[in-house]
């Protein structure tokens, strides 16, 4: 008859092995949306910090007696990126006042127009800024009288 004898250190070796698998199985489980082309899309949005401006009141081009008034949050990646934009403040609301004031309600009060500006205003702001620190713009208010 075959007999096995369990020693201690088969005990210790089974052990070891189930903890390590158990451990890479855990890193392998809560890290494998990091390994997939950066940081998820979630974890951005955990990092995006939010800067809020000023509503702008601005006539519109082409009508006369219309005008907008929008609130916007400019959405930057971390406090760094914060900070920069705030230190650039007056010159970006400046762009933004002479971007908003070049259009037209007609063109805004359709989603597409919206949806438009908003790339516009990401661009602007980034172009005044000197470098690529605002990944979306946020529309808190958007009123066309």
């Amino acid at each position: 008859m075959f007999t096995i004898q369990i020693t201690k250190r088969h005990i210790v070796a089974a052990v070891s092995i189930l903890i390590l698998g158990g451990l890479a199985g855990g890193a392998w489980y809560y890290g494998k949306d990091l390994l997939h082309h950066g940081a998820s899309a979630q974890e951005l949005r955990l990092r995006e910090v939010a800067v809020e401006l000023d509503p702008f009141v601005v006539n519109l081009s082409g009508d006369t007696g219309r005008y907008l008034r929008a609130s916007i949050s400019i959405a930057v990646e971390g406090e760094r990126n914060k900070q920069v934009l705030k230190s650039s403040l007056s010159p970006v609301r400046d762009r933004l006042i002479l971007l908003l004031s070049g259009k037209t309600a007609e063109k805004l009060l359709a989603p597409e127009g919206k949806t438009e500006l908003r790339g516009e205003l990401v661009e602007a702001v980034n172009e005044t800024v000197g470098d690529n620190l605002v990944s979306t713009v946020y529309f808190r208010e958007f009123l066309i009288q």
